[in-house]
């Protein structure tokens, strides 16, 4: 009962942080002699920072905004420059609105700066870094993307040569902190994953007896997994098939549940890659709304998407690599059978019992 609780609890802690990752986006437009920005902030960032939830009720209200915009403006203003040679470009907001992303709210800032005769401007990002050391801020102009992070705070806005490839790492790196950060997307994969070192027979669950088997168990849904998310990915990435993203992140929840209460009341007993493939198609469409308003040019959507779908992959992979020899090694063991995989699953289920409600009604438990 205790390991039951102790398990309820660690799941508890981590329920309000699914796709709770720090993504800024920065959009790019020039004319002849102006530069037009739109800014994305988490609502979130901006109550950590500059405090807007003025009656502290909990809730960050639009009037409550709009109250703070000269501190939003002076605070996020002095965080994000465009010079030219050693020369500051000053930065002048023109609106403020709040825009909703499946990662939650943004407060968006339009912005517009002179460019006259420059040729050659650099900005500098430097926001969110001083209490997110993983903050990352996507960043499109033209044909070309960009992440900002803590490690690459700038990017040359003109008088520099577009290069594609140069972005692929940090898609990548975005792709890895997205599996991470994703926890629904390891609590459903990990819900396949308990029972794949075991076989099911006449006399109920019993242990494969040999590695190999569990390796080629976990593999089908591993691959079955990416190859659905891959699918999806590049489909809603490409906009040729756009989901609500209240009805994705409910089905993600409803998978996660799904799959864990198989582990306790079995639906199935093989072929779990094709559950795996056919609500990763669902997750493709999650994994998507990191890579939400990529620019339309084909290199640079290639190239992100390539970057972005690789770090997924290499998150999965880490986490089989250490999951698959620990689960295999306790596999015949009272307490892989009874803590791990049953008190287990009823941890994953009950916390995937909360995120779909949270995300079917729009309302807020944690």
């Amino acid at each position: 009962m205790r390991t039951l609780l102790l398990l309820l609890w660690l799941f508890g802690a981590v329920a309000a942080s699914a796709h709770q990752n720090s993504i800024a986006y920065l959009f790019l437009d020039q004319t002849n002699s102006t530069m037009k920005g739109h800014w994305e902030i988490p609502v979130r960032d901006l109550e950590v920072t500059v405090g807007l939830d003025a009656n502290k009720d909990g809730e960050m209200t639009w009037g409550e905004i709009r109250e703070h915009t000269a501190v939003i403006r002076d605070y996020a203003f002095k965080r994000l420059s465009l010079r030219s040679d050693s020369n500051s470009i000053p930065l002048t907001l023109t609106d403020l609105q709040v825009n909703k992303r499946p990662t939650g709210a943004m407060v968006v800032l339009f912005w517009q700066a002179p460019l006259q005769s420059r040729a050659y401007v650099t900005l500098e990002y430097n926001f969110g870094f001083d209490y997110d050391g993983g903050h990352q801020c996507i960043l499109s102009f033209q044909n070309r993307t960009a992440v900002l992070t803590k490690d690459r705070r700038t990017f040359e806005v003109l008088g520099a040569p577009a290069s594609l490839p140069a972005s692929f790492p940090s898609f990548v790196r975005v792709g890895v902190l997205h599996i991470f950060e994703g926890i629904d997307h390891i609590c459903f994969l990990l819900a396949l994953m308990l029972p794949a070192v075991w076989r099911r027979t006449v006399r109920g669950w019993e242990a494969v007896g040999s590695f190999r088997a569990a390796f080629i168990s976990i593999a089908k849904i591993v691959t079955a997994f990416t190859v659905a998310h891959s699918i999806t990915l590049a489909v809603a990435a490409l906009r040729i098939v756009v989901l609500p993203s209240a009805f994705v992140e409910s089905v993600i929840a409803f998978s996660v549940v799904v799959a864990a209460l198989n582990n306790l009341w079995p639906l199935w007993t093989e072929r779990s890659w094709m559950v795996a493939f056919g609500f990763g198609l669902i997750h493709g469409f999650g994994f998507a709304s990191a890579l939400a308003d990529l620019p339309a040019g084909a290199a640079s959507l290639a190239i992100s998407l390539a970057g972005f779908n690789l770090g997924v992959e290499l998150g999965q992979l880490c986490m089989v690599l250490v999951f698959l020899p620990l689960a295999f090694l306790l596999r015949e063991s009272w307490f892989y059978r009874w803590c791990a995989v049953r008190a287990g699953s009823v941890g994953i289920a009950c916390v995937a019992a909360v995120w779909l409600v949270e995300r079917a009604f729009q309302i807020s438990i944690f």
